[in-house]
């Protein structure tokens, strides 16, 4: 059912060897995790 739910993109699609992109995504990553243990550590 779910074999053909992205098409034709897959782990091949993922652009590992491109410094800018996946080290943006690193940081996006590294912000949304401190984000959110901010906000659960936080709560009133």
């Amino acid at each position: 059912m779910f074999g053909n739910l992205f098409g034709k993109l897959g782990p091949e699609s993922i652009p590992v060897h491109e410094p800018i992109i996946m080290g943006t995504v690193a940081v996006i990553a590294v912000v949304a995790a401190l984000l959110l243990g901010a906000i659960t550590y936080f709560r009133k």
